[in-house]
């Protein structure tokens, strides 16, 4: 097995998962889907720890790859070779049903590469050499060979190779027994809107787009259909600002301050502003909070105290 030192990062920047599902958000009366990656930035702006070389591997860059950066060009998902387990924890063998491009190499080359050059020797460098050594490591993966997948998916725990694998994993009782629920006590945000930042931003995605628009923003459908950034604020916020629909405005927080077309719209509670991450020239991440909560270390992107001007 290969120790990876805190010098390199990789970054899977390509997902050929759709949107996840809409949903309200409580400050937001119009629909945007739950937080998740796309909500994070990779800090190269503004890095709290000195990387000496990060590996990007996607098929659509975008303008996140930068500075001290090397690309590896993986193939898409309809050109890659190997195991694929998908949300019902079902593992199954993806074969090439086209031909990659040339110049784009499969993860496991990449991977292998990668850590031959960090000084591992005899790095598995097969798909199916890969495999096994994670099934060795992994006690809800060993009992799947490559001869099983070959005819049939199988869905993790498969603990040995004469089990049947478990369609359905908490069928009669979950592993634990009883739920364990714990009683938290109510800590509002770290940031706050106050006399200086009166207005409460949110950032999330739309619809029509997806993380940074790596993909989405090169369907001239969907970049026809929203093809600028912009921030909504309720027509209460907006005459009290002096602000008129289809302006452009600087949306400005601690961190920094963006410039973008204000949206004048009801969607959008009083008091409150929300801005999609997808546009780099638009950047809302710049403007988001990255306090910490105490349990799990997720970053605040939802919520930060902002103020909004006209751009003269």
């Amino acid at each position: 097995m290969m120790k990876l030192k805190n010098s390199v990062i990789v970054l899977k920047e390509y997902n050929p998962n759709p949107p996840c599902p809409m949903r309200f958000a409580p400050w937001k009366k119009s629909l945007v889907p739950p937080s998740s990656s796309g909500g994070a930035r990779f800090k190269v702006l503004r890095p709290r720890v000195s990387v000496s070389l990060s590996v990007p591997s996607g098929c659509c860059t975008n303008r996140s790859c930068c500075c001290k950066i090397s690309k590896a060009r993986p193939v898409t998902f309809a050109e890659k070779l190997g195991t694929y387990t998908n949300t019902e924890r079902r593992v199954q063998i993806g074969r090439p049903v086209i031909e990659p491009l040339p110049g784009v190499r499969q993860d496991f080359e990449i991977i292998a590469d990668l850590a031959a050059r960090l000084g591992a020797v005899d790095f598995p460098a097969t798909p199916l050499a890969l495999f096994n050594e994670m099934r060795m490591v992994t006690p809800s993966y060993r009992g799947m060979t490559y001869a099983r997948l070959e005819k049939v998916g199988l869905r993790w725990p498969c603990p040995t190779e004469d089990h049947p694998g478990t369609p359905i994993l908490h069928k009669e009782r979950f592993t634990r027994g009883l739920a364990l629920l714990a009683a938290l006590d109510y800590r509002p945000s770290m940031e706050l809107p106050c006399g200086e930042y009166p207005l409460l931003l949110s950032t999330g995605r739309l619809l029509e787009h997806y993380h940074t628009g790596s993909m989405t923003r090169r369907s001239h459908t969907l970049n026809t259909l929203v093809p600028d950034g912009e921030v909504e604020i309720h027509p209460d916020d907006a005459a009290r600002l002096g602000v008129g629909h289809g302006e452009m405005v600087h949306v400005e927080t601690r961190r920094g301050k963006v410039k973008t077309r204000a949206n004048v719209t009801t969607c959008i509670d009083k008091g409150a502003l929300f801005m999609a991450f997808h546009f780099a020239e638009a950047p809302a991440n710049r403007l988001t909070n990255d306090a910490l909560d105490p349990i799990a270390k997720i970053p605040e992107f939802k919520v930060c105290a902002a103020r909004l001007e006209r751009a003269f």
